[in-house]
């Protein structure tokens, strides 16, 4: 039974008898008419937080369809549940074809038309007038003032001061009024003018219907940013009219609606969005091929936030001038980004947090080779060569080979400097956020700021050696304890130096799955070989029962004393420096370390990536121990 009206947006409020503080529920009222043995008028609605009672059907009889949107904000529901990648529960059964699930859902109620509590689209002017006590730039009559009851008389002049009567209506109505006399009303007015205002918010009101264009672009001539965030627009064709009678708008946010989509002749759209700048979709809920055909409608954006829509492939964009890109809670497959955003040659900021990313693009094994023509980077030709910052925190990335290891590989992040990577599994695992910034500053050679914190060039020497040193001692792992280290190692050639101290393909396969060979080489060769020569003879060494102590560590804070035992040759300064700070509970960039001690002229160990023993420390040796 099909309804006798086109669909329109609609904000119920909750009832009277509703506990305190119930929030009212947007919906689409797909039907409206009479439902078979029933009086009266019924709406047939469809719930945007999809918890209703049917899918449009009643005592079998189907009176409307569900959207697909409606299924894709249950798959979204069901991802922030269960945080996993590519898995849902969301539904298909009665809500149209573009599923991505299997479980039904009810998004659909049939409600009484009450007024009052069923708000149905107001003209947007209204509400601007409403929202910024201004009046139209044509009201009429004349002396109405739109945005009250009152009548205002025209301004006259007493003494050269201006003076507007003005009568305010009672609660009893017309003739029970208030005279009221305003010096200056007219300078007031002339700063409320509708046709000056430059931004205007409108979120979560009833404004979803246009005016003629004309009065729109009179009225809102100096628009330049307009929030319809939870309003009652409901079609892309209203959006694009509203934009093409607003020529100055460039910031356009449209968060929370479901816009319809127009026929296969997308002509009432081409053209209207070319002057925005930025725009935001976030919980809109179009697929993938939707936002497709509706963005590659909109050269000129810059900035461009697609969040919470459940997506599982980023829309393939073709927007020239791109740069910033928000993809943030979705369920986004890594490797379709690469293709799907090779038309945004500009971009340069990409979020991806909250995607449940166990993997990001690239070949882990690239290192800083960019001149590789193989048939595995035959596929990653798509890359971002604009690209700077990338934003993957809060996902399930696991292991640094998939997870930044690829980001070194320049055939697809030639730009990249910087990246926030905290609260992911492979970094909740680091002992502290020390370690973090070693692995990632280790793997990605351009990273310039991580986590929001800039990289300084002695704390990227710091990390690079320190990075070195954890390669050694993966070496030495792989080697065993009981293998002999050769008395002369060929510490020039990193290569060559591989061989001697790996010997066998399997020793080799272990450490390079863990470390990336061509990055350590290239540090190597930047930086020497002694950390990771050292790694391996210190484990010899430790294991041979030749233990070297630092015994009596001075804290100088209070009177505490303890000692610590480290191996020596073998300890960073980072790594004691961390075991100070748990003792004393602080964080270890502000634990400062003086071998020594400061009374006899010691000297600070402030170089994270040396060994202790560089600084004269040995078995019975004080280092003095002051937090900032």
């Amino acid at each position: 039974m099909p309804s006798n009206v086109p669909p329109f947006r609609t904000r119920v409020l909750p009832p009277s008898s509703a506990p305190p503080g119930t929030a009212s529920r947007l919906a689409t009222v797909r039907y409206s008419g009479p439902i078979a043995g029933t009086q009266g008028v019924w709406y047939g609605v469809e719930w945007d937080d999809t918890q209703g009672k049917h899918a449009g059907a009643i005592k079998g009889t189907q009176y409307f369809e569900c959207s697909a949107a409606a299924m894709r904000y249950a798959d979204g529901i069901s991802l922030a549940r269960t945080g996993i990648h590519g898995t849902s529960a969301a539904a298909t059964a009665g809500c149209g074809t573009d599923t991505v699930a299997t479980t039904t859902i009810t998004p659909g109620s049939f409600i009484r038309p009450i007024a009052g509590t069923v708000l149905e689209p107001v003209p947007i002017l209204d509400m601007v007038c409403e929202r910024y006590n201004v009046t139209l730039a044509t009201a009429e009559p004349d002396h109405l003032d739109a945005t009250t009851d009152s009548v205002v008389s025209p301004p006259v002049s007493h003494g050269g001061v201006d003076v507007q009567h003005v009568t305010m209506a009672g609660r009893r109505g017309a003739g029970a009024g208030i005279d009221v006399e305003l010096v200056g009303f007219d300078k007031v007015v002339a700063k409320q003018r509708i046709d000056k205002l430059m931004e205007a918010s409108l979120v979560d009101i009833p404004a979803g219907v246009l005016h003629d264009p004309a009065l729109l672009r009179v009225n809102l001539a100096s628009l330049t940013s307009l929030d319809l965030s939870g309003t009652l627009f409901g079609s892309w064709v209203d959006i694009a009219n509203l934009c093409r009678a607003l020529p100055t708008l460039h910031t356009l946010h449209l968060n929370r609606l479901r816009l319809a989509m127009p026929n296969q002749d997308k002509t009432p759209l081409a053209g209207a969005f070319d002057q925005l700048r930025l725009l935001t979709l976030n919980n809109t809920y179009h697929s993938r091929q939707e936002y497709t055909e509706i963005l590659n409608l909109m050269p000129g954006l810059t900035e461009l936030h697609l969040g919470f829509n459940a997506l599982r492939e980023a829309p393939a964009l073709t927007m020239p001038a791109l740069q910033s890109l928000n993809l943030q809670n979705n369920a986004i497959d890594p490797e379709s980004l690469p293709r799907a955003l090779s038309g945004c040659p500009l971009l340069r900021q990409l979020n991806l947090q909250y995607n449940g990313l166990k993997s990001l693009p690239g070949d882990p094994d690239s290192g800083i080779d960019s001149n590789s023509n193989d048939d595995d980077g035959a596929s990653l030709v798509h890359g971002f060569p604009a690209l700077e910052a990338l934003w993957v925190h809060d996902n399930a990335l696991d292991d640094w080979r998939t997870a930044a290891d690829v980001l070194a590989d320049t055939r697809v992040w030639p730009s990249l400097r910087e990246v926030r990577f905290n609260r992911n599994p492979v970094t909740l695992r680091a002992t502290d956020s020390e370690v973090t910034l070693v692995e990632l500053v280790g793997r990605i050679p351009g990273l310039r700021i991580m986590n929001r914190s800039e990289v300084l060039p002695q704390q990227r020497v710091s990390c690079e050696l320190y990075f070195l040193k954890l390669t050694g001692m993966a070496i030495a792992a792989a080697r065993g304890a009981t293998t002999p280290v050769p008395d002369q190692l060929p510490e020039s050639d990193p290569d060559a130096l591989f061989a001697a101290l790996l010997e066998t393909p399997e020793r080799a396969d272990v450490v390079w799955r863990a470390y990336p060979r061509v990055r350590v080489s290239a540090l190597m060769r930047h930086h020497g070989a002694t950390m990771v020569v050292g790694a391996v003879v210190g484990a010899a060494e430790a294991s041979r029962g030749d233990r070297i102590t630092v015994a009596g560590i001075t804290v100088v804070a209070g009177t505490s004393t303890w000692v610590v035992d480290v191996v020596a040759a073998t300890t960073t300064v980072r790594a004691l420096r961390a075991m100070v700070a748990r003792k004393l509970r602080a964080m270890p960039r502000r634990v400062r370390l003086v071998a020594g001690g400061e009374a006899g002229g010691g000297e600070e160990m402030a170089d994270d990536g040396k060994l202790v023993d560089w600084y004269g420390v040995e078995g019975g040796s004080v280092v003095e121990a002051t937090v900032s």
